[in-house]
C-alpha cells in the first residue's frame, strides 16, 4: 500500500515539475523558434538557441547535484525547461536546415514578403547597405558594368550584395562569386549551376572556379565524378572533362585528339601540364623523355601566349583567374613548361668533354 502511495506521490511531483516547464517552454520556445526561423537569413539564430539551451541544461544539471536536497526544486524547473527548449529548437533547426531563408521563408509567401520588407536578407549578405534603395541602385550599376564584360568583377565582389531575386545569368554569376567569397559554398554551387543552365555555355575561368567550389565541398575526387556523370557539347566543357578524367600519361594525346578550337587545345595542354604530378610521372620514364616532352610542348605554349589567349578573350571573364591555371603557383611568372624547357635546352647545349687518354708508359724506365 505504501509503495503505491509513494509511486503516486512521485508521479504527482513529476507532473507538477514537468507541466509548468512544458507550458512555458512550449509557448516561448515555439514563438522563439518561429522568430528565429523568420530571421534565419541574418545568421544561424536557431543554432545559437540550441547551444544556449543545451548549455543551460548542462550547467543547471551540474549545479543540481552540488546543492542540498532542500534547495534543488527551483533549479529542477530550470533544467527541465531548458531541456524542452533544446528539443523545440532542434526540431526547428531540422526544418531550417538546407534552406536559404528559413523553412517558413522558403515555403510561405507572406513570410518571404515580410522578410523582404525587413531587409533581413540584405543584412545577412552584406552589412554595408541598410536601405533597399541603395541596394537597388548598386544592382543597377552592377548590371551596367557586367554588360561591359565583367572587367571589374573582382571589385564588384568586394563592394556588392548578392541579389535577392536573381533572374539573369549576370545575377547568378555575381551571386556565385559573392557566396564563394563569403564561404557559403552550397549557395555558390547552385548559383554557378544556374548560370551554366541559363547560358548553356561555359567560360574557362568560371568553370575552373566552379570546380574549386565542388572540390572544396565534396573532395577533389568529386570533380572527376562530376565530369563522368555530366555531358555537354560545349568546347570548354569537353576540354576540362578531358583534363580531369585522363591519366597523366594519356592527357596530352587526349587533348590533341579533341575536335575543338585550336587555341583551346593549346590552352588545355599548358593547363594540363601545369602541375608537378604530370612532370613527376615523366621523370619516372627518364630525363630524356621529360626533356623531350618539354621541348615538344613549348610549341603549343608559344602559340598560346603569342596570340591564342587574346583570341580566347570571349571565353574568359576574369583574366586573373585564368593565370592560376597556366602559371606555377610557386613562381606566378613561369609555367611548368618554361621551367622544364629551359632545363632541357641547357642540357642540350652542354658539349661532352673528350675522354681522357692515358699515355702509355714505356717499358724501359730510361725511355720514360
Amino acid at each position: 500500500m505504501s509503495t503505491n502511495s509513494n509511486q503516486n506521490t512521485a508521479a504527482v511531483g513529476l507532473s507538477k515539475l514537468i507541466k509548468p516547464a512544458l507550458n512555458f517552454a512550449g509557448i516561448v520556445g515555439t514563438v522563439g523558434g518561429f522568430v528565429a526561423d523568420v530571421l534565419s537569413p541574418i545568421g544561424p539564430i536557431i543554432t545559437y538557441l540550441i547551444y544556449i539551451s543545451i548549455g543551460v541544461l548542462i550547467i543547471s544539471t551540474a549545479i543540481l547535484f552540488l546543492l542540498p536536497a532542500n534547495k534543488r526544486n527551483s533549479l529542477k524547473s530550470v533544467s527541465v525547461t531548458s531541456l524542452f527548449f533544446a528539443i523545440i529548437f532542434v526540431l526547428f533547426g531540422q526544418l531550417n536546415e538546407d534552406t536559404e531563408n528559413g523553412f517558413l521563408g522558403d515555403n510561405i509567401e507572406f513570410v518571404a514578403e515580410f522578410q523582404s520588407t525587413l531587409n533581413i536578407i540584405d543584412e545577412k549578405l552584406d552589412k554595408i547597405s541598410d536601405q533597399v534603395a541603395v541596394v537597388d541602385e548598386k544592382i543597377d550599376n552592377i548590371d551596367n558594368k557586367l554588360d561591359q564584360g565583367f572587367n571589374d568583377l573582382a571589385e564588384l565582389i568586394k563592394t556588392s550584395n548578392p541579389i535577392q531575386n536573381p533572374s539573369t545569368p549576370k545575377d547568378y554569376l555575381l551571386n556565385a562569386y559573392l557566396y564563394k567569397n563569403g564561404g557559403d559554398l552550397k549557395k555558390s554551387e547552385s548559383s554557378f549551376l544556374k548560370f551554366f543552365e541559363l547560358t548553356e555555355s561555359y567560360k574557362i575561368d568560371v568553370l575552373a572556379d566552379y570546380l574549386d567550389v565542388i572540390g572544396s565541398l565534396n573532395g577533389r575526387l568529386y570533380v572527376k565524378t562530376f565530369f563522368e556523370t555530366t555531358n555537354s557539347n560545349d568546347e570548354v566543357f569537353k576540354l576540362f572533362k578531358t583534363i580531369y578524367t585522363s591519366e597523366n600519361d594519356e592527357i596530352i594525346n587526349n587533348i590533341k585528339k579533341l575536335d575543338i578550337n585550336t587555341n583551346l587545345i593549346d590552352f588545355g595542354i599548358v593547363q594540363a601540364s601545369n602541375n608537378a604530378n604530370f612532370w613527376n610521372s615523366l621523370a619516372f620514364k627518364g630525363i630524356e623523355t621529360m626533356n623531350q616532352t618539354a621541348i615538344d610542348l613549348n610549341e603549343y605554349q608559344t602559340r598560346l601566349f603569342d596570340k591564342g589567349l587574346a583570341d580566347l578573350a570571349y571565353l574568359i571573364i576574369n583574366p586573373l583567374n585564368v593565370n592560376r591555371l597556366l602559371y606555377n603557383p610557386v613562381n606566378p611568372t613561369t609555367t611548368f613548361i618554361s621551367f622544364y624547357y629551359e632545363s632541357a635546352t641547357r642540357t642540350q647545349e652542354i658539349v661532352p668533354l673528350p675522354k681522357f687518354q692515358k699515355k702509355k708508359l714505356a717499358k724501359n724506365p730510361k725511355d720514360r
